[in-house]
């Protein structure tokens, strides 16, 4: 709502200004008594400027709503192949792209680490191996003034691969192993349901008409057996779950039914962002073990496809 707003008031005075522009030869000739000839060249000079002024306003990227912002990741078309960006312009803008009810997608992403804590007190070793889609229907629609301005698509329960083979080591300050935890995924994605507070599998699609962007949004969950040895024994839990490293993706679409890329994403320490220490880019995978030192982290090759079914 407030950024919607912002981009009113940022119209009008982009309007005002072509106003003014264009009255302003007017003003000149009452005042100062100008041959009409001037005038007109006058206005015909100020038309040409007050178009350059919105035209500027329409291609200003800021502000688009629904937390989607400018994006790094290339357009493309089907098969992730380089595509002509769709116009926001015209009766339905994006070419349609915010029009359908319902969107099929899938995104994939493998991730390995075998990283040490900053202290040494702690070392990690694990394998995610993700792909995983669903049919996310339309669970909210924004409107401005009579235009769709964007929608969000969501799925609760997205299903495919999710393969994850865990393990971590805490040392003694002697360097001595006092506790060992692995997990095990057997496959089962854990669903997300209502009151779940960052808890269960999400994938989810933002369409955005301000500049025809998207932003995708993959959250895994998967059940499995856990172990730990520590002082206190050794202890099993089969029917433990662990939640994955989330994926963010954003895009400017040059389709209006498909959606489709595979590029290089950013690992970025959750504690970083709880802590304030850096802000999220466009594209991140996130690295949820506080233990990992943030030297450690570089880049996951993530894909992601979607298609309009409604």
């Amino acid at each position: 709502m407030t950024q919607d707003r912002q981009d009113d008031r940022t119209h009008e005075d982009r309007r005002d200004l072509a106003r003014t522009l264009l009255l302003l030869p007017n003003l000149l000739h009452a005042r100062l008594r100008q041959p009409r000839v001037l005038a007109a060249c006058g206005i015909g000079l100020l038309v040409v400027i007050a178009a350059a002024v919105l035209a500027r306003g329409d291609r200003d990227p800021a502000g688009v709503g629904v937390g989607v912002a400018g994006a790094s990741v290339p357009g493309t078309s089907a098969g992730g192949r380089p595509g002509t960006p769709l116009s926001p312009t015209g009766d339905v803008p994006c070419g349609g792209l915010l029009e359908h009810k319902a969107w099929r997608g899938t995104v994939s992403y493998r991730q390995e680490r075998d990283a040490r804590s900053s202290n040494g007190r702690q070392h990690t070793r694990y394998t995610f191996d993700v792909s995983l889609g669903a049919v996310m229907p339309e669970v909210s629609r924004r409107e401005h003034r009579g235009t769709v301005s964007s929608t969000r698509y969501l799925s609760q329960a997205p299903a495919g691969k999710a393969e994850a083979r865990y393990t971590r080591d805490e040392f003694d300050s002697n360097g001595r192993v006092e506790a060992h935890y692995a997990f095990t995924g057997n496959g089962k994605v854990r669903q997300h349901e209502d009151g779940m507070a960052e808890q269960g599998a999400l994938l989810g699609l933002n369409l955005s008409a301000k500049d025809c962007s998207y932003w995708f949004q993959l959250q895994p969950h998967v059940f499995g057996t856990n172990e730990s040895v520590d002082r206190s024994g050794r202890a099993t839990d089969p029917e433990s779950h662990m939640m994955l490293n989330s994926v963010n993706g954003r895009g400017i679409a040059s389709s209006p039914d498909v959606i489709s890329g595979s590029a290089p994403f950013a690992e970025v320490s959750s504690r970083a962002f709880d802590d304030r220490q850096q802000a999220r880019p466009d594209n991140w995978i996130s690295e949820r073990d506080r233990g990992i030192a943030d030297e450690a982290l570089g880049t996951v090759v993530v894909s992601w496809h979607f298609e309009a079914v409604e």
